[in-house]
């Protein structure tokens, strides 16, 4: 049998990764580890290693003692995902010369059970450098990458909402708080992780220096759920087409809404964003259009 294709969801967060995980996982041809952000490649410290394994390891817990609520057939399901868990930190905590328990995990999981791809969404491998990027292209014979974009202010404002979730207290207004690190942001205008998130053109760039064009398939967040568009990138991954369920929304964030002036402000702090985006791409979907029309007229 032919090794199975290994395929990268590399970003960006908060853009429709969970929904193309989930499809993926159901789809009879792939073989996906419960596991949706490994963050494997990187986790290249100590502490990076155990606070991903702990992380995971922690979501097994709470599976195990889930599961005692549950029927039968639930509970079986759910203790095997908590020992799938466990593996992945494993894998994390394994040795990383040659990345053999990673390789097992995706390559030869998905060959033993028949499958013919096996993944592994983590939208922060984005950030990774060209090397480690050209390193993951050559760990399998074929290697495959899917980057989706959303439009930038959409974007940038569900990642400081669920940044704010995370951090919210008591009694704390969740529109309130996430306004107030959206302000913080555009007047420090520092945030690394934040900022580098939505550098889709230096990404962009990076992948065209250390990747095959014909390994990438970069996808709009707006188009993505679309029967044309899943048919695409099933093409580009070498499966069959199944039906999707484009209603269905995965780890959508709670609707909060954005001050005028600060997203007339966040436009303003991405324009280059659009800009590099609307020169690579030509026409833009209409949600990035009508951002640009705003700050434009």
């Amino acid at each position: 049998m032919e090794q199975a294709t290994l395929m990268f969801g590399i970003g960006a967060t908060k853009a429709g990764t969970s929904w193309l995980y989930r499809y993926l996982s159901m789809h009879p041809e792939c073989r996906m580890p419960a596991v949706k952000e490994l963050h494997y490649f990187n986790s290249d410290t100590p502490e990076k290693v155990d606070m991903h394994a702990l992380r995971i390891e922690g979501k097994a817990d709470q599976l195990i003692a889930a599961a005692q609520d549950q029927d039968a057939k639930k509970q079986v399901k759910m203790l095997m995902s908590a020992e799938e868990h466990r593996e992945a930190a494993r894998v994390l905590r394994a040795p990383r010369d040659g990345h053999a328990a990673y390789r097992e995990l995706i390559l030869k999981s998905a060959e033993d059970e028949g499958a013919i791809l096996g993944g592994d969404i983590t939208p922060a491998y984005a950030l990774l450098s060209e090397d480690a990027l050209r390193e993951m292209s050559q760990m399998a014979p074929k290697t495959r990458f899917i980057y989706i974009m959303r439009d930038p202010v959409d974007r940038m404002w569900s990642n400081v909402r669920m940044n704010a979730m995370r951090r919210l207290e008591e009694g704390q207004s969740l529109n309130e708080f996430a306004n107030l690190i959206l302000e913080r942001l555009i007047k420090s205008g520092h945030h690394p992780s934040l900022m580098q998130r939505s550098d889709y053109a230096g990404i962009l760039e990076k992948m065209d220096k250390a990747l095959p064009a014909e390994d990438c398939k970069v996808v709009f967040f707006e188009r993505l759920f679309q029967e044309k568009t899943v048919r695409s990138i099933c093409t580009f991954l070498g499966i069959n087409y199944q039906s999707a369920d484009f209603k269905k929304k995965v780890h959508a964030g709670r609707a909060t809404a954005m001050r005028g002036d600060l997203k007339i402000a966040a436009r303003a702090l991405l324009d280059d964003q659009y800009k590099a985006v609307e020169a690579r791409f030509g026409e833009l979907p209409t949600r990035w259009q009508r951002d640009m029309a705003k700050v434009s007229a």
